[in-house]
């Protein structure tokens, strides 16, 4: 295990939703690696684990993992690179934080940014906390990294946006004409962007869809949606404005926490996914839109869905994956018989519960020795293989927790002899909150978890 020190950056972790994680005062950036099998990668600095104590900081985090499906500087061109991001305290603000680590040692890339690390300032903004990101693969350009989530401008937070180059780490000047957006809803005091997706689009350039939630009336939150160009202006074929807010009229409050881009028969549509608080609970909450920004009539009821998981009294979705069959697959918490447990779900594209999947569309996971677990990341394999990662509370402590299930909802007896993995990092309290994997057809591809560790 590495624990890597970067100086003069602090990495801070944000609380989760629904229920809130309480930032761990002592918390280190953690990145864990697994190898097919479910056995701590040995290549990955030895042990699997690399945990970054970053100089003059109190707590480190991270939100989001992406694995690079190319490399430059590889041993014999085979391994990628791994793209953490997360958040800084410098001061009194926080910034953006993107790091690179070599998925063939753990090491962080010693060219990239400052030691491995890129630290974004938004002009115009107190502070601000990146939330996910996206790679972008170069079309007409060098491929970029996209970063996006919440910046501080005033009273109010706007949804943020930072694009840097894959390889060195520098803004790319031509988002935004510096590198960085920030965009605000009408009528609306705050906002925050919680995910990202990106899509080629005919002419050999992009779009991104970034959705998370915004406050307009003076009530609760509402889903909320934004579509840029690759210049990073908001994209005008997108409900008119570029941006789209969605209330659920049953919900008090929602929020967007995932988003993906669906096709079928050549017709792209978005999907997003997260929680609505009704009568003092939460439901998972669905919305797809046509790629014009209308919700889309023939999903839901009107383009909305509101999920009671079976068994449970209480769900929240944390992420959201579309299969190449328009099948929309969801991971996050429901709480069965008192306790919280890992959700998995699927959904046929009108939005009905796959019946051929799991038990009759959803599949709640409990760990052996575990009183509560949350799930938060998601990631399909080249075998379509479901992993989804989080944190499971074991002996007093939150450990890493990632689960692997099969193509049709069941726990994979071939990943660690039942589907199911605890990291116990040398630390009280660890928590996954997003996965990635490495989808070369490559016999030693990895599965990577990040998050926070900390507590003694």
């Amino acid at each position: 295990m590495r624990s890597s020190r970067i100086p003069f950056i602090l990495i801070f972790t944000l609380g989760c939703l629904p229920t809130g994680c309480a930032q761990l005062p002592d918390a280190q950036l953690a990145v864990v690696c697994y190898e097919d099998d479910g056995t701590p990668s040995s290549e990955f600095d030895g042990d699997g684990i690399v945990l970054t104590d970053v100089a003059v900081s109190s707590a480190e985090g991270a939100w989001a993992v992406e694995i690079a499906p190319w490399v430059y500087d590889g041993p014999d061109g085979a391994r990628g690179n791994i793209y953490v991001a997360g958040d800084a305290r410098v001061g009194d603000a926080q910034r953006f934080v993107v790091a690179r680590y070599q998925e063939w040692d753990g090491a962080l890339e010693a060219d990239y940014g400052d030691g491995g690390v890129v630290l974004s300032e938004f002009p115009g903004a107190d502070s601000a906390s990146a939330l996910d990101l996206a790679i972008v693969s170069g079309i007409r350009s060098e491929s970029r990294i996209i970063a996006v989530g919440k910046a501080r401008v005033g009273a109010g937070n706007r949804f943020a946006l930072a694009s840097s180059y894959y390889r060195e780490g520098g803004p790319d000047v031509t988002f935004g004409g510096d590198g960085f957006v920030l965009t605000d809803f009408p009528e609306s005091t705050d906002e925050a962007a919680r995910a990202v997706v990106a899509a080629e689009i005919e002419d050999e350039t992009f779009v991104l869809v970034a959705a998370g939630d915004a406050r307009v009336g003076g009530g609760g939150p509402s889903f909320a949606l934004a579509r840029y160009t690759a210049d990073g202006n908001l994209d005008a074929g997108f409900a008119g404005s570029g941006r789209v807010v969605t209330d659920f009229p049953e919900s008090s409050q929602e929020s967007a926490s995932s988003v993906a881009i669906a096709t079928t028969d050549g017709e792209r549509a978005i999907v997003a996914a997260g929680g609505a608080f009704i009568a003092d609970t939460y439901r998972i909450a669905l919305a797809r839109y046509t790629w014009d920004g209308a919700l889309d009539p023939d999903f839901g009821a009107g383009g909305r869905l509101l999920v009671e998981v079976p068994g449970t009294t209480t769900s929240y979705a944390h992420a959201l994956v579309v299969d190449e069959e328009g099948r929309i697959l969801v991971a996050g918490t429901a709480k069965q018989d008192g306790a919280d447990r890992f959700l998995l779900a699927r959904f046929l594209a009108d939005g009905t519960p796959d019946p051929a999947f799991a038990t009759a569309g959803f599949a709640l996971t409990d760990f052996p020795g575990a009183t509560g677990e949350e799930a938060y990341g998601l990631a399909l394999d080249r075998q379509d293989r479901i992993l989804l990662a989080g944190r499971a509370f074991v002996d007093g402590g939150w450990r890493f927790a990632v689960a692997r299930y099969t193509s049709g909802g069941v726990l994979d007896p071939a990943f660690s002899g039942d589907g199911l993995v605890l990291t116990d990092l040398p630390t009280r309290h660890e928590l996954a909150r997003d996965i990635a994997v490495d989808m070369r057809p490559l016999p030693d591809r990895l599965v990577c978890a990040v998050g926070e560790a900390g507590g003694e």
